[in-house]
């Protein structure tokens, strides 16, 4: 295998020594050479140790599988993925998870590269999309769909950067790179995706890309492999959790041990200064399954705050609020945890105050309880006035309350008798204590020496009336 992969690179190799000017053509070899590595991974794309689930069954088992063959899979069956505490893949089942959505981004039917953004495909083609993965993949949906679907976009992009790497060349015309469309892509997309890409705003969004990616000193040797399953790894080794700074640190150094280059060897010394203070961070607060990270980690103090959407040394799918706040929440915990120990007076003073409130709680309660039997004695009366009323006038007097008349006759003898003006109060009179016999209090209802007063007063304004 190295032996075919060597002469392919040669012979590629030969071709562009011809070239005139070197310089001009550093981008373009380096575009063949990443075309290169990617048509061998595809060749020689080795199989890997999974678990795959009997969804019929529940029974488990380990076997070897390549992306192609997870198309093929039986309905019964699918891949398990572990998802990690950033919600992304971090085992043997993710690693296959991602190639196999390299193969799907290929796909026109579900991903068409006539779509110029991601964000804009069609909620058609999303469903689609979402099918194919959850008909051949297990894993917590809610926790790594975005690591999911971003991974997939990435690797449409990236499709998308071959194809204009392999068909746009300087030498053609646009007429000859529309007659040759590559395999398995429709003519109506390719013609949508040659003329987006061959507009001069695009040519000058390419020529910046190419601009600013020149500027990026320092290179990672991570390879393919992702953070998350590197940082798994290490975790395991180390059996302790990991922060992101020790991940980070591994993708500067080459096999041989050397580091990348000068300006990564500079980057790693700077983290090395805090690495301890994040180690001994983690090894008390880390969260095991994740990359641990934090604002002010050795990475945080290097490079200083994050882009938005993501985190340095963490991966694809994470971004900085997800990440940071749930830390943010846990040392939440902790510190009132050491509070409670160091500021014994404050807590204190918080039960104090919790004490008061749930007095007043109670004040109120008894409050509403007085209130509610006010409210009854009030029905109480209102139903013997409505029973003397029926007495007294009998039929007349559902005339009476349709025309408004009683309310305001029962307020003006209340006036004239001196009473507040509610339509019928039972008064209770307390005896002194020296004075109350037989115990107790006495209690004597006195609306009868009102009754009679009551009715020739509505008497006389009914005549009046």
């Amino acid at each position: 295998m190295k032996t075919r992969q060597k002469s392919y690179v040669q012979k590629t190799s030969a071709m562009l020594q011809g070239q005139e000017d070197q310089n001009d053509m550093e981008p373009l070899q380096v575009q063949l050479h990443q075309s290169i590595n990617n048509q061998l991974d595809e060749q020689f794309e080795e199989s890997l140790l999974i678990k795959v689930k009997d969804t019929y069954s529940g029974e488990i088992i380990i076997q070897k599988l390549v992306a192609s063959e997870v198309w093929f899979l039986e309905k019964t069956k699918k891949v398990l993925v572990e998802i990690n505490g950033n919600g992304q893949g971090n085992d043997n089942g993710a690693n296959l998870l991602v190639r196999f959505l390299g193969e799907l981004a290929k796909k026109s039917e579900f991903c068409p590269i006539s779509i110029e953004r991601w964000d804009m495909m069609s909620e058609e083609s999303i469903k689609a999309q979402w099918k194919n993965i959850e008909d051949r993949f297990e894993f917590d949906y809610a926790a790594g769909i975005k690591w999911v679907k971003t991974t997939l976009g990435d690797r449409w992009k990236y499709y998308k950067y071959r194809l204009r790497c392999k068909h746009f060349k300087p030498n053609k015309s646009k007429e000859d790179i529309l007659a040759n469309p590559p395999s398995g892509v429709p003519p109506v997309d390719w013609i949508a995706f040659v003329n987006y890409y061959n507009n001069d705003e695009m040519k000058k969004v390419s020529e910046r890309n190419t601009r600013n990616r020149k500027k990026l000193k320092v290179i990672h040797a991570g390879g393919s492999k992702s953070n998350a399953r590197r940082g798994r790894q290490m975790e395991l080794q180390l059996d302790r959790p990991i922060c992101r700074g020790e991940v980070y640190l591994s993708t500067l150094r080459k096999k041989s041990g050397d580091y990348v280059n000068d300006e990564g060897k500079a980057v790693a010394d700077k983290i090395l200064q805090h690495l301890p203070q994040d180690q001994e961070r983690v090894a008390t607060l880390g969260v095991p399954s994740k990359i641990n990270a934090y604002p002010d980690d050795a990475i945080g103090k290097v490079h200083g705050a994050e882009h938005s959407g993501r985190v340095r040394g963490i991966g694809v799918g994470a971004s900085s609020t997800e990440v940071f706040e749930t830390r943010k929440n846990f040392a939440k915990i902790v510190n009132v945890g050491a509070a409670s120990q160091n500021n014994a007076e404050d807590l204190h003073k918080y039960v104090c105050a919790l004490e008061e409130k749930l007095n007043g709680y109670e004040e109120i309660k008894e409050q509403l309880a007085q209130t509610k039997e006010e409210l009854l004695e009030t029905q109480i009366e209102l139903a013997n006035l409505r029973s003397f009323l029926q007495r007294k006038f009998g039929d007349e007097l559902a005339i009476f309350i349709q025309e408004g008349m009683i309310e305001t006759w029962i307020k003006s003898w209340a006036l004239a008798v001196g009473l507040k003006p509610k339509v019928w109060r039972v008064y209770t009179r307390k005896k002194k204590k020296h004075d109350v016999s037989n115990g107790g209090e006495e209690r004597r209802c006195v609306h009868e020496k009102h009754e009679s007063v009551l009715y020739m007063w509505l008497e006389g304004m009914r005549k009046n009336h």
